[in-house]
């Protein structure tokens, strides 16, 4: 080959290469989310860093890496002090910035801050940042791959529009579908979760280590690394729908044998990444919060329905031993129809935390928008209690 054809066959392949690294690192960010092990692993360090500079100091110092974070998160400059800051604020910023992070790199960090918002001993801040992250994301997977998954269930339709999508860490759901003519919810998760949730494992436990040398995080390194180690043979489980498909058939069944009032979607089909199931028309508790923070008095979870929704978990862990455990309020919701709880809207950790909390923001936000209702703080206790004694009782 004369040397001028095989420096354009060079030219060839290096401009090939370049388009196929551009295409590769345009899909990693998709979804406005960091996806790449090592830019996630260069991003969360980042973060942390920056949030200890700002507790320790009150400001940013000249070692923190803001450069680096401004690639994640443009406007973090703004964000960062000029000035010592005083503590309360120092902890209403870490947890902006943590809370930016976490939608940044999805997966594992919004389920930690989801559960971190239940946490009423930490400062003033976190529970209403990490709160955000139990509502919908804005994250997307392609269209492409929507199809792809979607694509194996013959019969389903579905609509792409955005209105009829919503996001979280680990899938989106599809909320305008039809199932052999059937009104259906269909449920794709998010390509890149498994990988996602396996390297996120390995930086949670390097950042135990990172931040075991200062004394307010003593025992993070091993605790992380133990959590890590714990959670690791799960993820293979977690992330197969088959797996969710059938633990939701048997939720719905144990139900059926007892008639419950309780109402758990049908599911329809299956795959490792793909879920088809009923549509039941409703709203869940996350969007009556809303509602309720907006001044809007709409009248569902009063205390009658609440009390349903303790006594089903109740009864769940005490006499079936297989329980909901993301009991968190986007995955309950009151149907329109009848007043009666759909426990499993969404997939299958502490359940007391979650259900408390829900009690308590319930009750206050529908007497702030003019309904009548009282918080009972041992309401979830009672339930668990009353349900107790039941089977005692059944057992003599």
């Amino acid at each position: 080959m004369p040397v001028n054809g095989f420096v354009h066959v060079l030219l060839r392949l290096g401009k090939s290469m370049i388009q196929n690294a551009k295409r590769r690192y345009e899909h990693l960010t998709d979804g406005k989310l960091v996806l790449d092990s090592k830019k996630r692993r260069e991003f969360a360090f980042a973060a942390v860093d920056t949030c200890i500079s700002i507790y320790i100091n009150g400001r940013v110092n000249e070692w923190t890496p803001v450069p680096l974070l401004s690639r994640f998160i443009p406007q973090v400059a703004d964000l960062l002090p000029e000035s010592v800051l005083p503590n309360k604020e120092r902890h209403c910023l870490i947890a902006e910035l943590l809370y930016k992070s976490g939608m940044k790199l999805g997966g594992l960090p919004v389920k930690a801050m989801q559960f971190m918002s239940l946490r009423h001993d930490l400062p003033e801040g976190y529970c209403e940042e990490f709160s955000k992250a139990q509502e919908s994301t804005s994250f997307r997977s392609p269209a492409e791959h929507v199809q792809k998954i979607l694509g194996k269930f013959p019969g389903l339709e579905w609509d792409d529009s955005d209105e009829f999508v919503k996001s979280a860490s680990i899938a989106q759901v599809h909320t305008n579908c039809t199932w052999q003519g059937k009104p259906a919810v269909a449920k794709v998760q998010h390509a890149h979760v498994k990988e996602e949730y396996e390297s996120d494992l390995k930086i949670m436990a390097d950042l135990g280590q990172h931040v075991d040398k200062y004394e307010e995080a003593k025992g993070a390194a091993v605790m992380l690394k133990s959590l890590a180690e714990k959670l690791a043979p799960t993820v293979s489980s977690e992330t197969d729908f088959t797996k969710e498909a059938a633990n939701q058939d048997r939720i719905q069944k144990m139900f059926a044998a007892s008639h419950s009032d309780v109402v758990v979607p049908e599911v329809f089909a299956a795959t490792e990444m793909g879920l088809i199931m009923e549509k039941l028309p409703g709203k869940t508790a996350a969007e009556a919060i809303a509602c309720w923070k907006r001044g809007e008095p709409l009248d569902i979870f009063d205390r009658q329905q609440r009390n349903v929704i303790y006594d089903l978990f109740a009864q769940m862990v005490l006499k079936h031993r297989f329980f909901q455990m993301d009991a968190h309020p986007g995955n309950f919701m009151a149907l329109d129809t009848v007043k009666e709880i759909d426990p499993e809207l969404m997939p299958l950790l502490l359940i007391s935390f979650y259900l408390s909390r829900f009690e308590s923001e319930a009750a206050e936000l529908r007497s702030h928008v003019g309904l009548k209702d009282q918080a009972d703080d041992f309401a979830v206790l009672k339930a668990f209690r009353y349900v107790a004694e039941a089977l005692n009782r059944a057992k003599l």
